[in-house]
């Protein structure tokens, strides 16, 4: 229960009531409010350097155990910029902010093949912020991030099986 005492009133042009004699007591009544410790947790994608990658940003709340996932959140916005210096992205979908649902929100990353320079592959560093709810970002790193990694899962085509080539 919350119990406030109520001595003096003030508003904005400056009317004041400061004898109120005995303090008001005053009980809020905020129905079935579910307040909840939270933070947002950013995870890694990883694909081939020709195909979408979908980067995860999650919002999670303290049960006193265990971080959950909050499946009532599909309020919050996360702004995010990427950067990179070893690969072109075609597309970020969806445009900055991103919108949760369900405590997830998804940005995919579309590569260009067509004009990454050198090397096929390469990384994107995602950088996140809560500017509505900077309370979800975690302590130790404000302004969280997460990466991209283009063209990790690709082998070398003409190998299909060692044991073949040494036999």
């Amino acid at each position: 229960d919350l119990l406030i005492q109520l001595t003096a009133i003030a508003d904005s042009d400056g009317v004041t009531a400061n004898d109120l004699g005995t303090p008001k007591d005053i009980t809020p009544s905020c129905g079935a409010i579910d307040i909840r410790y939270g933070r947002a947790t950013a995870m890694n994608g990883f694909g081939t350097d020709t195909e979408p990658i979908k980067v995860l940003v999650y919002t999670e709340y303290y049960d006193g155990t265990d971080w959950l996932l909050n499946p009532l959140d599909s309020s919050t916005s996360i702004t995010y910029s990427t950067s990179t210096t070893e690969v072109s992205i075609l597309s970020e979908t969806p445009a900055s902010p991103l919108p949760v649902t369900s405590g997830v929100a998804i940005l995919t990353l579309t590569p260009d093949p067509s004009t990454d320079p050198g090397d096929p592959g390469g990384s994107v560093t995602i950088a996140y912020t809560l500017p509505l709810s900077p309370w979800l970002e975690p302590d130790a790193f404000p302004g969280f991030q997460a990466e991209a990694l283009f063209g990790i899962y690709r082998g070398n085509d003409r190998i299909i099986n060692w044991q073949e080539i040494v036999r």
